[in-house]
């Protein structure tokens, strides 16, 4: 399988997984028109039984049309039985090139209101493009414990299924962790009770911010959000 990482102008992709190549992805469309095996290998960086072609470290300029993005996107099949490219902004030129040689499309967005007005306008120009909803999933991600908006208010956003959702689990700190493992059980029971508190805050916060943004209706019922799209 291999997971390449066409946004050259933001790419976080070795950034998260912490690998680094010497070459990246604008080798790999510069070459495409000469690409065999042997060159791909030299391309490509393995982890954990997966093949990476990352983004380079410093952002590109966006002539991105010199790139051949058809070429290598026909060689790397030959490879892989799966091949996964993570892209960048909507209608940049490497996306519209990318997508005319997909098969499915991902769409990832979270839960709050902007990201899912973007996908809202996003599905229709897929759409235009000759994919079919039965192409097009919706992943949402970060989605509070206890959301604002259901699976089915964003499915009324979107005017179409979402596909899977993911829920929002901030990683906790390694030396909060190590401090509770050495701590006493009344430090550990503290320091449980103090996370709730903080937690029950945040999601109070949450809450209040949500409805300084929206009408006496809104509040009301949670249509009032869905109907605003």
């Amino acid at each position: 399988m291999l997971l390449t990482d066409f946004d050259i102008t933001s790419g976080v992709l070795s950034f998260m997984l912490r690998i680094s190549h010497q070459y990246n992805v604008t080798d790999a469309l510069t070459n495409a028109d000469q690409m065999d095996r042997t060159l791909w290998a030299s391309l490509v960086v393995e982890q954990d039984g997966l093949d990476y072609l990352l983004s380079p470290e410093r952002p590109e300029p966006a002539h991105i049309e010199r790139y051949p993005v058809q070429d290598l996107l026909e060689f790397a099949p030959s490879i892989y039985e799966v091949v996964v490219v993570d892209l960048g902004g909507v209608c940049e030129p490497m996306w519209m090139a990318t997508l005319s040689a997909a098969q499915e499309t991902h769409l990832v967005c979270t839960s709050d209101l902007p990201s899912l007005y973007m996908m809202r306008r996003t599905i229709p120009l897929i759409e235009e493009l000759g994919y079919g909803r039965d192409q097009i999933h919706v992943i949402v991600n970060r989605v509070p414990r206890r959301p604002e908006l259901s699976q089915a208010d964003m499915e009324k956003i979107f005017r179409a299924s979402v596909h899977v959702t993911f829920p929002d689990d901030p990683p906790r700190g390694s030396e909060g962790t190590a401090g509770r493992r050495a701590g006493s059980r009344g430090d550990r029971s503290r320091t449980r009770h103090q996370q709730v508190r903080a937690r029950h805050h945040r999601q109070a916060d949450r809450r209040a911010r949500w409805n300084s943004r929206c009408t006496s209706p809104q509040r009301a019922a949670r249509q009032g959000v869905t109907q605003s799209f």
